[in-house]
């Protein structure tokens, strides 16, 4: 009985999450109107019967729910990127949601797990961009191709200290002043709208 109230408690809590999501996916959409299509297909899969799945890993009928950040350091002049082990890209840090109170606790968790470090506290609680990205098959888990409906947050380093962990070749605390090679097209959006909107340089 215990184990069947323990399950019930975290599908109201996923589902109240989602439902959060919703009003804040109209309220980005307003926000970004550029966007509206990202947006309609983010409502389009959290609106599935059983929507509490779309925040599980595991769920790949189109994709899941996963969440990242754009992390400064403490003089907010640096952005720090991972050199993705199975993507083998430099990304910002992020990953998937794990049970977490909310979204904004999911991207936190994910960025010290991957980073090592202890304190990163949020510049704000409202996510500042989407992006909807494939990721191919990956054999050795025994999934297929899917998308990663991500959930993007900006965040602030207390320290510049790192420790790589399993999921990165690398980390690199990178400078977002300069026009950087490793800045893909995602990440200098992300870059324009978590600096000049959020907080002061």
């Amino acid at each position: 009985m215990r184990d069947i109230n323990s399950k019930n408690s975290l599908i109201l809590s996923m589902l109240s999450i989602l439902e959060k999501l919703k009003e804040d996916l109209k309220k980005y959409g307003e926000l970004y109107p550029a966007e509206k299509e990202t947006v309609g297909r983010f409502l389009r899969l959290i609106n599935v019967e059983d929507s509490e799945k779309t925040l599980t890993r595991t769920y790949f009928s189109d994709g899941h729910i996963t969440t990242s950040a754009l992390i400064l350091n403490p003089g907010k002049t640096k952005m720090l990127l991972t050199h993705h082990k199975f993507l083998n890209l430099w990304l910002q840090l992020g990953g998937h949601f794990e049970k977490d109170p909310s979204l904004l606790d999911s991207a936190i968790r994910e960025s010290k797990e991957e980073s090592g470090i202890d304190e990163i506290l949020p510049l704000s609680s409202e996510f500042i961009d989407l992006d909807i990205h494939e990721i191919p098959p990956n054999l050795k888990k025994g999934e297929p191709a899917h998308y990663h409906y991500d959930i993007r947050f900006l965040l602030q380093a207390k320290s510049e200290g790192l420790v790589v962990s399993d999921e990165s070749n690398d980390l690199k605390w990178v400078d977002i002043s300069k026009e950087e090679k490793l800045f893909n097209y995602n990440i200098r959006r992300l870059i324009e709208k978590g600096i000049p909107s959020n907080i002061p340089l």
